[in-house]
């Protein structure tokens, strides 16, 4: 259980980082494949710390 609320966690993140990149770019970032650029780099990195947790608790 605790394994699943932790992956809920870093998937709420990670949906954090899609909606800021959305919200502020719109679709025409969607359309050119730039996606990477227009991400919020601090949820990424918040997304990537979580993840590095739920690896080191495997």
């Amino acid at each position: 259980m605790v394994l699943k609320r932790e992956l809920i966690k870093v998937l709420k993140i990670c949906k954090k980082a899609l909606d800021s990149c959305s919200d502020n770019y719109g679709s025409e970032s969607a359309d050119n494949g730039d996606y990477e650029k227009y991400f919020d780099d601090d949820l990424i990195e918040k997304a990537k710390r979580e993840i590095a947790k739920l690896n080191q608790k495997r």
